[in-house]
């Protein structure tokens, strides 16, 4: 890529370079470097014949002057964090974008997906209400006026993407990778940039199919975190690592204070470092919680740990700190696009007859229906939450969009699968 500059600016210690951009990003201005002022010494204003960026690196650059000045520059970007309350940062201020709300959002929806989208799918987002050409005009409109607020930002043609430098943070990309990784010390460390869900509080006035895909993508998120805590807290049991087990099964019951597998992991972890009241104490309160939230008592797991516990039946392990005692057998689950709905209120009558019929009567097929907005995918939700550990496997499915039952079974198998399957028939 050839990067020709105009002209580099020093003021109050801080650098600017404004420069185009070759044919490669269709010839778009762009603030693609930013730097310190020490690097250009006290040249208050340098014009420049030139910079080559290469493509592995776009983080630094060699800048050739007409007078023969020559310099190391290294790049500050951007940094992202859409985990909690929305922050875009340049130099380590508020960047312009962040005052277009619909920008974030597009940038956002970008960086979710991972890979290009067509002009088109992107339009109907945000613009759902309007024909494709209004919506194809709202979003050319909207792209001349933040392309250079959002450097990462690449229009290829038809398609748009969001290519991070390697000096751009994203805190939605750091947990994804530790997510993916093997390391332990690294996923515990990264779990820890959860302040909050996916643009928490963050609403787009007028975009109904933007709202829907962003609650989507939060519970996603959302449940991908709760299993790799889950994961986490049992690893560092296994080892004998237990107060790193109890200090993740604690931000684990954080994220869903209600989430009793969580609260039974808390209660397992403080008796085996031998405080079996504190244990009770956990219990008792989101007990309380349950009843007052949801009207129900604790799950019989639940009640019978506690038990266990009050009688002394789980004692620290004698030797250090490691422990042989198994782990419980748990029911398969493929529910990450389970909503999470924090409480739930109301629905009793129909919550009783689900799971009268579902546990106790044992129908194959039950069907909600109604027309939209009754709350029919909270009362599944809610239902699925309170008897899942009943039945051998669990599994969830949005049919949103029409999914091909190519793209639903691979996985649905793997689940059912009790020794998981190298190849899917």
């Amino acid at each position: 890529m050839r990067v020709t500059a105009s002209t580099i600016w020093k003021r109050d210690d801080k650098v600017r370079l404004d420069c185009r951009v070759g044919p490669s990003i269709a010839g778009q201005r762009r603030d693609l470097i930013r730097g310190q002022g020490q690097h250009i010494d006290d040249l208050n204003r340098l014009r420049l014949s030139s910079v080559c960026v290469s493509q592995a690196d776009r983080t630094r650059a060699i800048i050739q002057t007409t007078v023969g000045f020559t310099k190391g520059f290294v790049v500050t970007g951007y940094s992202y964090r859409l985990l909690g309350t929305l922050r875009i940062e340049e130099e380590g201020q508020p960047a312009a974008l962040i005052r277009s709300p619909i920008g974030c959002a597009l940038v956002t929806y970008l960086i979710v997906t991972g890979e290009p989208q067509s002009r088109e799918v992107v339009a109907s987002l945000f613009w759902d209400d309007t024909s494709t050409s209004n919506s194809l005009r709202n979003l050319r409109s909207l792209l001349n006026r933040i392309h250079k607020m959002a450097p990462e930002l690449s229009i290829m043609g038809s398609l748009l993407a969001f290519q991070p430098g390697q000096n751009t943070n994203v805190d939605l990309l750091q947990l994804r990778e530790a997510l993916a990784g093997d390391d332990l010390a690294a996923l515990d460390s990264t779990l820890r940039l959860y302040r909050g869900d996916l643009l928490e509080g963050f609403y787009l006035q007028d975009s109904l199919r933007f709202e829907e895909w962003l609650l989507l993508a939060r519970e996603r998120l959302r449940q991908q975190l709760l299993g790799a805590h889950n994961q986490l807290c049992q690893t560092y049991r296994k080892q004998g690592k237990l107060t790193k087990a109890l200090d993740v099964a604690r931000r684990w019951l954080a994220l869903d204070p209600l989430d009793e597998a969580a609260l039974r992991q808390v209660m397992t972890l403080l008796a085996l470092k031998g405080q079996p009241n504190a244990a009770l104490q956990r219990y008792a309160v989101t007990g309380e919680a349950l009843l007052e939230t949801l009207g129900l008592q604790p799950e019989p797991a639940t009640v019978e740990l506690a038990e266990k516990i009050q009688v002394g039946g789980i004692q620290p392990p004698l030797l250090g700190e490691g422990t042989s005692e198994p782990l419980a057998k748990t029911t398969r689950l493929s529910w990450h696009e389970t909503p999470l709905l924090g409480s739930f209120f109301g629905r009793t009558a129909e919550s009783a007859q689900l799971r009268r019929w579902l546990v106790k009567e044992g129908r194959q097929l039950v069907a909600i229906y109604g027309i939209g907005g009754m709350g029919k995918t909270a009362l599944s939700a809610h239902t699925v939450r309170t008897i899942g550990d009943q039945f051998a496997s669990v599994i969830w499915r949005s049919l949103l969009n029409a999914p091909r039952l190519d793209e639903l079974l691979p996985a649905i198998l793997q689940t059912l699968s009790e020794f998981g399957l190298d190849e899917v028939p």
